[in-house]
């Protein structure tokens, strides 16, 4: 994504630092990826997968993120209505998807999404797409605000030629008809010029 459109560690206006901001025009607003994960609760699951306190306790913990990441970066005319949490293992985001159904259920409620490298990549790639439409909307508006003013400048200069050129033609006129002038009076000064008055 070009580097204007995103940031690392940047921190927001309520004074929060979010790990990823990915920026987008309002709305929908400023979109906020959030890489937090309660690693610790899900090794103990790993370490043995019957055992329903873990497993609780590792849902209370990923809820726990999703409440956090909806209260401290979803926030209204600042952000998008929405955010991201980031869980960087495809293995841990299937086993949310296939084991804790109602946690996903819960975050989609939330507005968060829970993404993995692979379904990040995904929305990143949309996001880019509309980035790119916005970008060529906003050049076009461009363009077509200087046609605009071009047509307007056009038009100014149409009726500044045609004021120019009636100015000549006039200018034409005034000179034929200083030649014309210019014509009769010569003949009358040699007419002058050749009377006798008599001075011998």
């Amino acid at each position: 994504m070009p580097p204007e459109t995103y940031a690392f560690q940047s921190v927001l206006s309520t004074g929060v630092r979010p790990d990823c901001i990915i920026r987008l025009p309002y709305p929908p607003g400023d979109m906020i990826i959030d890489s937090k994960f309660p690693l610790e609760s899900y090794n103990r699951i790993l370490v043995d997968k019957n055992d329903g306190m873990a497993r609780k306790q590792f849902e209370l913990d990923v809820r726990k993120h999703i409440d956090a990441i909806a209260e401290k970066y979803i926030i209204p005319g600042v952000t998008a209505e929405s955010a991201m949490m980031f869980i960087a293992s495809e293995s841990i985001f299937e086993e949310l998807h296939t084991a804790f159904p109602n946690t996903i259920d819960y975050a989609a409620r939330k507005k968060v999404f829970i993404v993995s490298p692979a379904t990040l990549w995904a929305t990143l790639n949309t996001i880019r797409a509309v980035l790119s439409d916005i970008k060529i909307k906003r050049v076009a508006t461009q363009i077509k605000r200087e046609l605009d003013m071009l047509l307007v400048d056009l038009n100014r200069l149409g009726d500044r030629t045609g004021n120019l050129a009636r100015h000549f033609a006039q200018t034409t006129t005034d000179l034929e008809q200083i030649q014309t002038t210019i014509g009769k009076i010569s003949p009358r000064a040699e007419k002058l010029r050749d009377m006798d008055f008599g001075e011998n």
